[in-house]
């Protein structure tokens, strides 16, 4: 009874003040697999069964490489590689947590010398992730000061990453240990920054040097007008401040382009490289940009036929923008052509007022035929698609033959020998 009145009495605390809870059975059992779970997790720490994977970071504007960050995973040897999401919350409150983080930071502070050698350069970066009890115990600084020196890396190399919700519980203590910590010369970052407070004012207070955009904002930044505006905000804020800004969860093309586009500094997912153990050189599936090869010269019947397409083309969408004037013209003409009784015309005299050009002599047939349908030439000339200015025998074939086509009275004499 009284280790039954004891379990309800832990389940009221959790429930926050003023709060109660009766004994269930179910209380018991979840103590139970929590004890256990917890007696597996001091074994898998006795018996290294946690392995470090790291996933890469690399610069949007120049596709190179510039670090990892760590993450730890569990080869459990009954259910296989478990994620974090399968025992972080467990050992945060075992307490197994200081322990494991410690493990954690030192093994990738050795691996980073390790590659820092192997690429000969100094200048490649380390990111580990650090939980709320991790960042409340107090000989954290002495752990991070420890695993820099075994490794001999230097600090400024190592970034140690935190979730908003973490440096604001109790804002004066986070201040404190976050200046102990940049006087080792590590660098700071905000993790899912955007999710938690965002407060302004504690981020102007806590002096850190990265933000950490969460992938939420991230899945559609190339496709959600809102999604790009907050991304851009907080890039420009960041810009402002003097930070820089990494984007999580990066899984396309288009969203690596987009982040480019808003001046985001550098971005880890899936589209770089999953999370993977250590190899002899760190990699990353970067994308390079696609060269699209110039297509090869045509043959030169195919460049003049490809002309006359492009001549013809241009000549119908001229006269496509037709005015309404002409329009109009165009529909009297169809009227005319099928009513032979309307063909009846005044002589035409003086200027072709259609075309602002006097008539020639030689186009008195054209005229003649015109004048029977009631129509200037050159209202017929551009129904039919052949320029004003063109020849002569040319407009008079055309126009002869819509004479015909629309049955009209026999031809003169003059224009049957001119068309011939």
């Amino acid at each position: 009874m009284l280790r039954n009145a004891d379990l309800a009495m832990y389940a009221a605390k959790r429930q926050g003040r003023n709060a109660y809870a009766l004994f269930e059975p179910a209380m018991y059992a979840s103590v139970i697999g929590e004890a256990q779970r917890r007696l597996e997790i001091e074994h898998a720490l006795a018996h290294e069964q946690f392995v470090v994977h790291y996933q890469p970071v690399v610069d949007l504007r120049t596709r190179q490489l510039i670090g990892v960050e760590a993450l730890v995973r569990w080869r459990h040897p009954a259910r296989g590689l478990l994620g974090p999401q399968e025992f972080i919350d467990n050992t945060e409150v075992s307490g197994l947590i200081i322990p494991l983080g410690r493990w954690v930071l030192q093994q990738a502070c050795q691996q980073l010398s390790r590659w820092q050698q192997s690429r000969g350069e100094h200048t490649f970066t380390m990111n580990v992730n650090l939980s709320a009890r991790q960042f409340q115990y107090p000989g954290l600084v002495s752990d991070v000061r420890q695993a820099i020196e075994q490794a001999g890396i230097d600090a400024h190399c190592l970034t140690l990453e935190l979730t908003e919700s973490i440096l604001l519980d109790d804002v004066d203590a986070a201040i404190e240990t976050l200046q102990t910590l940049r006087q080792l010369g590590v660098r700071l970052a905000i993790d899912d920054f955007g999710t938690g407070y965002s407060s302004l004012n504690y981020l102007k207070r806590l002096q850190v040097d990265i933000l950490k955009i969460d992938r939420t904002f991230i899945s559609y930044v190339a496709t959600d007008a809102d999604d790009k505006a907050l991304v851009e905000a907080v890039v420009n804020m960041a810009r402002a401040l003097r930070l820089r800004t990494v984007a999580e969860g990066i899984e396309t093309d288009d969203q690596r382009e987009m982040l480019r586009l808003l001046g985001c500094d550098h971005g880890q997912g899936f589209l770089f490289g999953r999370p993977a153990g250590p190899t002899p050189s760190p990699r990353c599936s970067t994308p390079r940009p696609r060269h699209i090869r110039p297509a090869p010269p045509e043959p030169p019947a195919v460049l003049a036929s490809t002309r006359l397409v492009r001549a013809v083309a241009a000549g119908a969408a001229e006269r496509r923008r037709a005015t309404a004037a002409d329009v109009r013209q165009d529909r009297v003409d169809r009227r005319l052509a099928v009513r032979p009784s309307l063909l009846a015309a005044p002589p035409l005299i003086g200027r072709d007022i259609t075309s602002n050009r006097r008539p020639d002599e030689a186009d008195g047939p054209c005229i003649s035929i015109a004048r029977r349908l009631g129509v200037s030439p050159a209202s017929l000339l551009r129904a039919a698609g052949v320029p004003v200015a063109a020849d002569q025998p040319a407009r008079l074939r055309v126009i002869t033959a819509v004479a015909a086509a629309s049955r009209e009275m026999p031809l003169s004499a003059a224009s049957r020998r001119s068309s011939r």
